[in-house]
């Protein structure tokens, strides 16, 4: 997993002049605020997969990948916490490779909670079809 240096961390906050935690804090309103922007928090989103998965590998352990939807997309888009729940409850993957891990962002953005649209001969992960399939099986229980 990725890690920033002292000298990087000392770097960025000097270039957002943050010379204590108490003037980090303050700043953090105005993060959220350029995240509410769909084009920023895509840029950060892909900007996650390299930095966090494990060194030298091409994927990211579920469990990772997890923990770090659960803080980009806290409460943004509803598909998350079902998308969750499926990888947890059926385990259909240990590991989250790029393209899934890419074209989710797109996913949840572009597919209504009900699924209406979604065409499984579109050029989604399988992952995704997966998850379709599972979640209208389970609406019901929703």
């Amino acid at each position: 997993m990725g890690y920033f240096t002292k000298e990087e961390w000392m770097n960025g906050m000097k270039q957002l002049g943050v010379d204590s935690a108490d003037k980090l804090k303050q700043l953090i309103p105005s993060f959220e605020l350029a995240l509410a922007d769909p084009v920023l928090l895509k840029k950060f989103y892909l900007f996650t997969f390299p930095y966090a998965k494990t060194t030298g590998q091409k994927s990211m352990d579920v469990d990772v990948a997890i923990a770090l939807w659960q803080v980009i997309f806290a409460d943004r888009y509803p598909h998350i916490p079902a998308f969750i729940q499926f990888l947890q409850e059926v385990k259909p993957v240990r590991v989250i490779n790029k393209d899934q891990w890419s074209s989710l962002f797109d996913y949840i953005r572009s597919v209504p909670e009900d699924l209406t649209g979604y065409d499984s001969s579109s050029s989604w992960p399988v992952l995704f079809d997966d998850y379709v399939a599972w979640k209208k099986g389970n609406q019901d229980s929703m």
